[in-house]
């Protein structure tokens, strides 16, 4: 997501970055009731985090090979706003990381919190988040401001490193997949 944030503020604006950065907003309360839901209902969550981490890859090949065919020359009249919230949230939800995490850490957490009254799980969610999007917004506003001052072969260069990073990214999820599903027969 954090390089989503980048490559999608460089090839728009501050606001695809800051739509990227909100997206677990939007994701995430069906991810934590899921996440539970699986955690008390399934014995082995592999072979669904692991079929999760393929499809996040094919997705991430996909903006991947968009950041290295990017042309600084050709300039979009429409910023795609629609756009980067919509690869936001899709990133988000076929990413294996948000349901690890709520299914490993977050949920636990927050029963933890909870157990003497339901305002400690929630001040963890609201710590969580504020943690998780401001310091994604951040990285919009930091990359929006270099954006400005970047030569456009600089910034073709960098869109092009962003995605190489997504190809990296779509690499490793398909490896997590392959263990998660492999483990699974095995």
């Amino acid at each position: 997501m954090l390089v989503l944030v980048i490559s999608e503020t460089l090839k728009g604006n501050k606001l695809n970055g800051l739509l990227i950065a909100i997206a677990p907003l939007i994701t995430d309360a069906p991810v934590v009731v899921l996440s539970i839901y699986l955690l008390n209902s399934f014995s082995d969550t592999d072979v669904l985090l692991g079929v999760l981490s393929l499809f996040g890859a094919l997705f991430l090949v996909y903006l991947g090979i968009q950041n290295l065919r990017f042309n600084p020359k050709v300039k979009e009249t429409n910023p795609g706003y629609g756009s980067s919230l919509k690869y936001g949230v899709v990133t988000n939800l076929l990413s294996p990381h948000p349901y690890i995490f709520w299914i490993t850490i977050g949920a636990p957490t927050f029963i933890k919190a909870s157990r003497n009254g339901l305002h400690g799980g929630f001040a963890f969610i609201i710590g969580f988040y504020l943690l998780l999007i401001g310091s994604k917004v951040v990285v919009a506003i930091i990359s929006g401001m270099i954006k400005n001052i970047m030569q456009s072969s600089v910034y073709a260069n960098v869109m092009k490193i962003m995605g190489a990073i997504l190809l990296i990214l779509a690499v490793l999820l398909i490896y997590d997949g392959y263990l998660l599903l492999i483990n699974h027969i095995w």
